[in-house]
Formats: C-alpha cells, sequence, structure tokens
C-alpha cells in the first residue's frame, strides 16, 4: 500500500463519518463512531512496553492450550507447563524457556532436554507482545492496513 492509498481526517471530520452495516463501531449516547483502522499523530508519542510476567495461564494462552511436543489439544486441568532446558540444570522459569506441555509428554521428556528426549518442538518459546493475561478479554483481529506497519 501507498500513502496516496490513505486519506487523513481530523477527529471532528472522522465523527461524521456513518459507519456501515459492516463497520465495527464505539456507541455513545448520541452517536456511532466508526473505529479507525490506522491512527497518526502530528508528535511523537513514547511508550514503554513491558515484558508480562511468566504465568501458567499465560504460557498456555500463548501456545494456544496445545501440547508444544505433540500438539494436542488439552483441556487447562491436564496441561503442564514444562522448561525446556531443565530446572535442574540451570534451567530458568521465563518466557524463553517455559512451554505448554501435555502430561503424557513432560513424564516422556523428564529431566531431559528435547533433544535428548528425542522431541521436537512445534514452536520455539518466544516472549509474548502484550500483557498475556489480559489476551483472553481481547478480540484480536488483523487488518490488511496494518501490514505496512508491522514490525518484523
Amino acid at each position: 500500500m501507498l500513502d496516496s492509498d490513505f486519506s487523513t481526517y481530523t477527529i471532528y471530520e472522522w465523527f461524521e463519518f456513518e459507519p456501515s452495516e459492516d463497520e465495527e463501531y464505539i456507541s455513545t449516547v448520541s452517536r456511532k463512531i466508526r473505529i479507525p483502522k490506522i491512527v497518526i499523530t502530528r508528535s511523537s508519542v513514547s511508550f514503554h512496553m513491558s515484558k508480562p510476567k511468566v504465568s501458567r495461564l499465560g504460557v498456555f494462552i500463548r501456545d494456544g492450550f496445545r501440547c508444544q511436543y505433540c500438539g494436542m489439544r488439552v483441556s487447562y486441568k491436564n496441561l503442564t507447563v514444562d522448561h525446556v532446558v531443565p530446572k535442574s540444570r540451570g534451567g530458568k522459569t521465563d518466557w524463553m524457556n517455559v512451554v505448554t506441555s501435555c502430561m503424557d509428554c513432560n513424564i516422556k521428556k523428564g529431566d531431559r532436554t528435547p533433544e535428548e528426549a528425542n522431541m521436537t518442538l512445534i514452536k520455539e518459546p518466544h516472549i509474548p507482545f502484550i500483557s498475556i493475561l489480559n489476551a483472553r478479554d481481547i478480540d484480536l483481529k488483523f487488518y490488511p492496513e496494518w501490514e505496512q506497519f508491522i514490525l518484523r
């Protein structure tokens, strides 16, 4: 997409656009306001993204409630958090060293690394970008308009 594909409006101009039936909007007492897909500012905005704290639920949400060894989707009560590098070998409890595991895979892996146990991780662990505990409350969406602005 090129800059010419966009139009800019002041907030007051934006309020004048009525949302169509298929567009998302915010309701106020007196009107419906279209939700813009991209917002720009005239001045720089600084923000600090903090790293969310590791939690059992957070790891499960990040990994989609799937065992990262066999891929099976398991109920919350039957999931475990596995340390890729076992704690007994100096592995830390941080986002880069914990994954969701079903009980069978966790028992099979035991006190070994995945390589030693001849097991492969489906996805490498990573630090989530947003507060993972709030992710349950957010309908995460991706809009094609965002593509050129997303850092990879």
